[in-house]
């Protein structure tokens, strides 16, 4: 093979556009890719990661509610010093709205559980309020009555509008959606397994 046919070869398996202004606009767009994909993903994962820790305040929000209105419903106390918690709620419910992962429905009920809550709360400082003058006795257990409703609706209240669901267990189903949503698909088929491994096997027909 002489030079003519090696450089003939040569631009053969190496193109001029790759090399020429071709070339370069695919390196631009490819960099400029790249240099855009790595930030939006990290600020993604960081929001993820953000997400995780706002839905596991709420939970435990959730469940420290659950044993205040229990304890509401039960011990008898008309102003207890306890209040509601609300404050991972607050500072959360807002960001998780925007970041789409709701859809109206969980919007609506989340909303609403935290107005209820607030209503709660302001009924338990109406209640301190007149536990302070003894001669408001009757004012006092007429507000612990309205308390214990209030606990009632929200804890207890079966609704068709969330099939069959209080509005503190809707409020958790909904959180508990979004958590699940987040996790990688290898955490989510692992879940299933081990929800599998423990679930005890059913009974032999006739037993």
């Amino acid at each position: 093979m002489d030079a003519f046919q090696i450089a003939q070869a040569t631009a053969i398996s190496h193109p001029d556009w790759l090399t020429g202004w071709v070339g370069a606009l695919i390196g631009a767009v490819f960099g400029t890719m790249l240099g855009g994909c790595i930030p939006l993903w990290w600020t993604s994962r960081l929001r993820r990661l953000e997400r995780n820790g706002e839905i596991g305040g709420m939970m435990v929000e959730l469940r420290l509610t659950q044993l205040y209105l229990t304890a509401l419903l039960n011990d008898g106390i008309e102003s207890p010093l306890y209040r509601l918690p609300l404050s991972m709620f607050e500072q959360a419910l807002p960001k998780l709205i925007g970041d789409g992962k709701l859809d109206l429905n969980e919007i609506a009920l989340l909303v609403e559980y935290v107005n209820r809550i607030e209503e709660l709360n302001r009924g338990l400082d109406r209640a301190a309020e007149a536990s302070t003058i003894p001669a408001n006795g009757w004012v006092l257990a007429a507000e612990h009555s309205r308390n214990k409703l209030k606990a009632e609706n929200i804890l207890l209240e079966k609704l068709d509008r969330l099939e069959g669901l209080s509005v503190h267990d809707g409020a958790w189903d909904a959180l508990f959606r979004v958590e699940e949503s987040d996790k990688r698909w290898w955490f989510r088929v692992w879940g299933a397994i081990s929800e599998r491994i423990k679930r005890p096997p059913a009974p032999a027909p006739g037993n």
